[in-house]
Parts: C-alpha cells; sequence; structure tokens
C-alpha cells in the first residue's frame, strides 16, 4: 500500500512542477497584484521570467514584460523590482528544471516496483529529500526576492503570492512525505523482496532467504 502512495504523493508534485512551469511568464501567477482603476478591474501576474498585465475592460488583451527588457525597469507600477525579480525568478526556475528531471528519475524508480524490482530505501529516501530541498529553494527565493520587493511598490495595490507559489510550497510538503515513506515505511530492498507482494509478506519472505 505505501508504494503506491509514495508513487502517487511524486505524481502530485509533478503535476504541480508542470504548472509551476507555466508560470515562467506570468501565465500563472507565482505573485499578484490587483486595483481598480476607472472602473476596471486591472491584474498583474509577477512570473519568473517576466510579468503579464490585463484589465477587466480590455478582455482578452494582454501585455508581457519580461523583468531583463528596459520597458520593465522604467514601468512606473514595478519598475522598481525588475531586477529583484528577474535575478530570484531565474533561479527559482533553474530550481524547477532540476526538480521536474529528479521527479521523473523518482517516478521511474518508483515505478518499477510495481513489477518486483527492489530499491535500498535510504537511497530512495535521499532523493525524495533532494527533491523537497529543491522544492523548498523555490518558494523561499521567490518570497525573499520577486515578492519582497514586489510588496515594497505600489502602495496602491493588493499583491501577495499566488497560485504557482502554493504549489511549489504544497510540492516541498508532498515530496518531503514521500521521504518519510520511503525511510520509514518500505523494506530494505535487496535480494527477496518482491514488490508485488504484500509489505508484511515481504519481510515473511526476507526471513525466510
Amino acid at each position: 500500500m505505501m508504494k503506491y502512495v509514495a508513487f502517487a504523493l511524486n505524481a502530485v508534485a509533478f503535476l504541480f512542477i508542470l504548472v509551476c512551469l507555466g508560470g515562467a511568464n506570468g501565465d500563472v501567477a507565482w505573485s499578484k497584484m490587483t486595483r481598480q482603476i476607472n472602473n476596471c478591474d486591472t491584474t498583474i501576474n509577477a512570473g519568473l521570467l517576466g510579468v503579464k498585465k490585463w484589465d477587466s475592460c480590455t478582455k482578452g488583451v494582454a501585455t508581457t514584460i519580461l523583468y531583463d527588457s528596459d520597458s520593465c525597469t522604467s514601468n512606473q507600477i514595478f519598475g522598481s523590482a525588475c531586477g529583484n525579480c528577474d535575478s530570484s525568478g531565474k533561479g527559482v526556475l533553474s530550481m524547477t528544471v532540476f526538480a521536474f528531471l529528479l521527479t521523473l528519475v523518482i517516478l521511474g524508480l518508483q515505478g518499477t516496483r510495481f513489477v518486483g524490482k527492489s530499491w535500498d530505501k535510504m537511497i530512495m529516501a535521499t532523493l525524495c529529500f533532494v527533491n523537497s530541498f529543491l522544492f523548498f529553494l523555490m518558494w523561499t527565493i521567490w518570497v525573499g526576492g520577486c515578492n519582497k520587493k514586489i510588496k515594497d511598490t505600489g502602495d496602491e495595490w493588493d499583491k501577495d503570492v499566488d497560485a504557482a507559489w502554493a504549489l511549489s510550497f504544497l510540492g516541498f510538503l508532498l515530496t518531503a512525505g514521500s521521504g518519510v515513506l520511503e525511510l520509514l515505511c518500505m523494506p530494505s530492498g535487496g535480494e527477496g523482496v518482491d514488490y508485488t507482494q504484500p509489505y508484511a509478506q515481504q519481510n515473511d519472505n526476507k526471513s525466510d532467504v
């Protein structure tokens, strides 16, 4: 049973990574700024590489501005945050890509258990905890870098972290949980372990070898 739970936790975390990557240009917000201007609800999504701005009065029309562009630094609303968001956003993007690749490896190794392959639980737990640390870096770098600077700009705007940041935080919890399951609930692996059988029967088989 635990092998399915551990696999499911990482599978959900992998889906979260895909959404986080979708927030590179602000399609999914890591931080969000909102304000009503001239009876129009204006929204600015801060992504890892740039922001996307639109308002309710011009539906279907959005403007994307990259942090490292001149049009960002000269922007009166969030121009002072562009440098911080550019550096922290690229750092978070690097961690997200590493987490994407490592999660694929973990899912592949965990998936082989369904056909009877065994892996040492210390190796698997270490991989899961390293992955959890990558998620930890994702949400902490963002909240301490770009989001902190955004909080200091545009006093008239409502602003806070948003969906992509929340998913990176949840991914941190899920991957840490998977690591705990690997460490505490999985057999040690090696000869005599058949992961297609229940955990109790696996232990019986190891004692018979």
